[in-house]
């Protein structure tokens, strides 16, 4: 599946808060740990979805995406970036990328 928003803590969703972000002229940024699970343990990640995740990311209305190579099944940062820096392009929305390892 999509990822999808803690209802509770956006109950209009991401998108909305992007485009309220968006008419004040910010930019909305957002953190993403795509390992085996998130860093709380309590949901599952999406490891290997990097398209999907790129899209749902663009369909938001994200502007920048901090990406982090954490509970990484001991691949490499240069294996694990490039596809999805690749995946962003393909969306067609200029998304300012970044990563980071910890």
């Amino acid at each position: 599946g999509n990822l999808v928003p803690k209802a509770s803590t956006f109950p209009s969703g991401i998108k909305a808060l992007a485009d309220y972000v968006h008419k004040k002229g910010l930019k909305l940024g957002i953190y993403y740990d795509p390992g085996n699970q998130a860093c709380g343990k309590t949901m599952p990640e999406s490891l290997g979805r990097e398209e999907q995740v790129a899209k749902t990311f663009a369909s938001w209305g994200i502007d920048y995406l901090k990406y982090d190579n954490y509970e990484n099944n001991n691949i490499s940062p240069k294996e694990r970036y490039p596809p999805m820096s690749e995946a962003l392009a393909n969306t067609g929305r200029p998304i300012f990328f970044s990563f980071c390892e910890w």
